[in-house]
């Protein structure tokens, strides 16, 4: 089973692709922003409303994290997922208890 799971996780990119294409089509903090439309193939290059002036990182995830309280709940729950999943992964790994 953990051959299985290491092997799914680590060749199968469409197990990150569709939840970075929900995130992209439904967080506008993601949108470009000349335009509200999500399927203009353009990235937000810009800085976060937050982020002005402080010199944060352009990171997708960062800016996402860093405006947690304006995200759709679409965007938390994947988001949570995945560093939850890190999470749990770390501090199993840490003890000695396999993972994956």
């Amino acid at each position: 089973l953990q051959v299985l799971t290491r092997f799914l996780g680590s060749s199968s990119p469409i197990l990150y692709w569709f939840p970075a294409h929900l995130l992209q089509e439904h967080e506008p903090l993601l949108w470009s922003t000349g335009t509200d439309n999500p399927k203009s193939g353009k990235p937000l290059v810009g800085k976060s409303p937050s982020s002005c002036g402080k010199g944060t990182s352009d990171n997708p995830v960062v800016r996402l994290l860093l405006n947690w309280r304006l995200l759709t709940p679409l965007s938390k729950s994947i988001l949570g997922f995945f560093l939850g999943y890190w999470l749990l992964g770390l501090m199993l790994h840490c003890n000695f208890f396999p993972w994956t």
